[in-house]
């Protein structure tokens, strides 16, 4: 029974050095605009976008940099509170301003001030990009850019913990209790 013992012992420790991990660690020492990170989101491509409150700052491994924009583009605020990939190639950065929509390697940004103080956004499966205002769920059209909105009876931020969009399901997790809308879509246009 010792030997039994022993044995699965010595496998145990074995199994925990298979399971190592390289984890690094990532300062305002090593190029970050700030040491308080409020968001952090990895692109396709692998790039770590990090949303401190002092800007944008990208990572690819290996060196941190400021985030960088075509001539004329800039980010509207410079407190970052939610980094979001969206779409094929887009970025939502919402600020204390409101949100910018970044194309890839900032080609463009546009800018939405309506949505200044939010702080809940989430995508879908298919990559679509939402917004829950007060009794309100906003998307932007991928179109044209424009932003329509779905109205959420009864519903204010205050009292919505979280929220998730799956393929046919809004789904907002409040101080009450989980409250479900079906969610439909048909060429770009979303439906409750």
């Amino acid at each position: 029974m010792r030997k039994l013992l022993l044995i699965i012992l010595l496998l145990c420790l074995n199994l925990q050095h298979i399971l190592a991990y390289n984890i690094r660690h990532i300062s305002s020492a090593d190029g970050l605009s700030a040491s308080s990170e409020l968001t952090i989101e990895q692109q396709h491509n692998g790039t770590m976008l990090f949303g401190p409150i002092d800007g944008l700052n990208t990572y690819d491994g290996s060196k941190v940099r400021p985030a960088i924009f075509n001539a004329g583009q800039r980010l509207y605020g410079n407190l970052i509170e939610h980094v979001l990939n969206v779409e094929n190639n887009k970025t939502w950065v919402l600020t204390n301003y409101g949100l910018n929509i970044v194309t890839a390697q900032g080609q463009a940004v546009r800018y939405y001030p309506q949505f200044q103080g939010l702080r809940r956004i989430r995508k879908n499966p298919q990559g679509d990009g939402f917004l829950l205002t007060d009794g309100k769920l906003n998307y932007i059209d991928k179109r044209d850019g424009s932003v329509h909105t779905l109205p959420l009876k009864g519903i204010t931020l205050a009292n919505v913990c979280d929220f998730a969009v799956s393929n046919r399901t809004l789904i907002l997790f409040t101080t009450e209790g989980i409250v479900t809308y079906p969610l439909h879509a048909s060429n770009n246009v979303y439906t409750i």
